[in-house]
């Protein structure tokens, strides 16, 4: 399903944060947490990135099978499974305002 493509909560003069998603498009983890961010972002206001690491030698080598990981700027949220108290969490600290 990736496919370096942005998903748009809603269009806004706020700047929503940006989450990023590597993967790969063949990944079925990566896959299922896209969908479970995608269906998250309208309510917690942000924008999806996603990122296909597949003939990618700089990023195949950071993440390897480790996909999919989800990165909040800089911080890594986490990997494999949506964890979607770390990512309240981090949108909360990071982007101050409140997610629950």
């Amino acid at each position: 399903m990736l496919n370096g493509s942005k998903v748009r909560a809603e269009p806004s003069a706020n700047v929503n944060p940006t989450l990023t998603l590597f993967g790969h498009s063949f990944c079925s983890l990566c896959a299922e947490m896209q969908r479970a961010l995608e269906a998250l972002a309208p309510r917690l206001k942000f924008e999806l990135e996603l990122i296909d690491i597949e003939g990618r030698p700089e990023l195949e080598a950071r993440f390897g099978d480790f996909v999919p990981v989800l990165f909040c700027g800089d911080e890594k949220v986490c990997h494999y499974y949506l964890d979607e108290e770390r990512l309240r969490d981090v949108l909360d600290r990071r982007h101050g305002y409140r997610t629950a």
